[in-house]
């Protein structure tokens, strides 16, 4: 009580006026921030520095299609993306149709090196989202061919063979915001392979079982959203083409960008010596190829792979990449890619490398239902 007999009690502050309050409903809303690398023991540093611990630590997620409870490194992320000219939403993968951050960094350091990649390679934890509103529009194109398979060298919408800056700055818009529900389905060619004849909407080519939830349901505007999506019918080659085009330019990166990364095969040296992270074929030379060849033989190969003391992975790129991508690879540097054999070595930007040939090689890989 005052003096004068009045209360002294005052109105709480309105919450709109609280500080604490809109701190407490935005501290959750905002971007994770980065672990703070400078304090890591040992072992988080070596799990930090391991391209399969680092996958096994994603968030689990249930694929629609198998059912499979798997970390979200083995599946694909589907959102519907609306195309800017038709206004017809479109189901794309996000992961690999997002700007890839590794080469849009070493882009800004070398102005030069742009006009020799082509801009296809794209990142799954890339922040910005580009190059997807032109994409339903070249689906609808090839919708008729459940077969067809975007050609690398071929100049789509969604497939530049430029990359300079006032190309990039036509084509792509700064962000294309995604609409109604998603979901997510097994990393596999097999397994998106199987939507051809599975489609309960052939004349859309969209899953209802699989992108039709409860929510979307619930939702006039998502179910109308969801109503008139479209899926692409060779979503399986669409998504092995980008794979195939990432692990390209991460290669083509590592030989012209990062010096040292590629060695050629010694049979001399033991794998420990020679810091090998991964091997990787590439198969004999073209047959018209006039060049000095390193070829190898079954009885070193074997013997220089018992010499490591622990498991190194061996990628094939004659299957990876296919026969003409491949050969792509070869033409982009005669000195460099004149072995049958290469070995990765174990630096830095090795286990970017290395987790996108994982990730395409497990994307090929079938698997038993």
């Amino acid at each position: 009580m005052g003096q004068d007999g009045s209360s002294d009690m005052r109105l709480p502050i309105s919450p709109l006026m609280d500080d604490n309050f809109h701190e407490a409903r935005q501290r959750h809303r905002q971007p994770k921030r980065k672990p703070d690398t400078t304090k890591l023991t040992p072992l988080q540093e070596a799990v930090r520095k391991n391209v399969y611990a680092r996958a096994l630590a994603t968030p689990v997620r249930k694929c629609r299609l198998t059912g499979v409870m798997l970390p979200r490194f083995f599946l694909l992320g589907f959102h519907a993306i609306v195309n800017n000219k038709t206004g017809v939403p479109w189901y794309m993968p996000r992961g690999i149709t997002n700007k890839d951050p590794m080469k849009e960094e070493v882009e800004e350091q070398d102005s030069s090196y742009i006009e020799d990649i082509s801009y296809t390679s794209f990142g799954d934890d890339a922040k910005r989202q580009d190059c997807e509103s032109d994409a339903g529009s070249e689906a609808k194109e090839n919708s008729s061919s459940s077969t067809s398979m975007v050609q690398p060298e071929t100049p789509l919408e969604h497939h530049p063979t430029t990359t300079n800056s006032s190309y990039r700055s036509k084509t792509f818009p700064p962000s294309t915001a995604k609409i109604g529900g998603g979901t997510y389905l097994l990393r596999s060619y097999q397994a998106l392979d199987s939507l051809r004849t599975k489609s309960t909407k052939p004349s859309k080519g969209v899953p209802s079982l699989l992108f039709l939830t409860q929510n979307i349901r619930n939702s006039p505007f998502a179910l109308e959203t969801f109503n008139a999506a479209r899926f692409r019918p060779d979503m399986a080659d669409f998504v092995l083409t980008l794979k195939r085009r990432r692990v390209f330019d991460a290669l083509v990166l590592a030989t012209r960008k990062f010096r040292g990364y590629i060695s050629n095969f010694n049979p001399t040296r033991t794998l420990k010596t020679s810091q090998v992270a991964a091997v990787i074929i590439i198969g004999p030379p073209c047959i018209n190829k006039d060049c000095d060849y390193r070829a190898v033989t079954e009885q070193e190969f074997r013997a220089y792979m018992e010499k490591s003391t622990k498991d190194v992975p061996i990628f094939d790129l004659r299957i990876l990449l296919g026969d003409e991508m491949l050969q792509q690879l070869k033409d982009s540097d005669d000195k460099r890619w004149k072995t049958e054999v290469l070995t990765i070595k174990n630096r830095n930007y090795s286990q970017y490398l290395l987790e996108r040939l994982w990730e395409l090689e497990g994307y090929l890989t079938p698997f038993v239902s």
